[in-house]
């Protein structure tokens, strides 16, 4: 596991090149690995750019997302959703109650996104698979160096989350999730859970908040109720 949050940067710059470049990972090392054993890893597609970017510190923005204006669009979700895994609850929580310092979320996980040179207000997801299929030895060394014990993979690259099961030797299942017969697939050992999931800006029909975090944990439920079956 990395011991500081800045351990991987000089791989990412390498790589991404120096032009364009957003760090990411781990926002504040010690709250990450204070949630032992719910070490939470999200992978986004890529942040938005601006022609005045040259490098980002990604994480200086997890830190205090509401410094960023469109902040709700990806960062509200994964905010509800791990403070509920954190928490083990069922129930969504006040997005206002998780902005105070006591119960912030964010500082305690890891995002990382698969384009770290950026892109704009609208992905293109073919070119983000390319992007993965030429970065893949590094991106997979990141998620490695993380060390989470959930992944939530939110970048619709399904190689990677196909590559993440290949590396850790996880069981892959899929489960229908509701009256639209949506398919998510997850994988586990007793170790690791990783969901191949939709990105948090996804508003499909019936997608609301209370949904898009309710499935997360009725798959993280499952791995747990397995995990304890196991541990007897």
């Amino acid at each position: 596991m990395f011991k500081k949050e800045d351990e991987f940067d000089n791989e990412i710059l390498k790589h991404w090149g120096r032009k364009v470049v957003f760090l990411d990972g781990i926002a504040d090392i010690k709250q990450y690995k204070r949630t032992n054993p719910k070490k939470l890893l999200w992978i986004l597609k890529e942040p938005n750019k601006s022609k005045q970017d040259k490098i980002e510190n990604l994480r200086e923005l997890f830190l205090d997302v509401t410094i960023f204006q469109d902040w709700q669009h990806s960062y509200k979700r994964i905010m509800l959703a791990s403070d509920m895994i954190f928490n083990d609850s069922t129930i969504l929580p006040d997005i206002d109650i998780l902005l105070t310092e006591e119960r912030y979320p964010i500082n305690k996980i890891a995002i990382i996104n698969v384009n770290k040179n950026g892109g704009n207000s609208k992905s293109n997801q073919k070119a983000i698979n390319m992007h993965y299929k030429i970065k893949k030895e590094k991106l997979l060394e990141q998620v490695k160096g993380i060390a989470p014990d959930i992944i939530i993979n939110c970048s619709l690259v399904d190689d990677f989350y196909n590559d993440i099961i290949h590396a850790y030797k996880l069981n892959n299942e899929n489960i229908i999730i509701d009256n639209f017969k949506r398919i998510i697939g997850y994988a586990y050992n007793s170790k690791k859970l990783l969901i191949n999931y939709y990105h948090p800006n996804c508003h499909r029909k019936g997608m609301t908040d209370e949904w898009y975090c309710e499935n997360i944990l009725k798959i993280y439920n499952k791995w747990q109720k397995l995990i304890n079956k196991l541990s007897t």
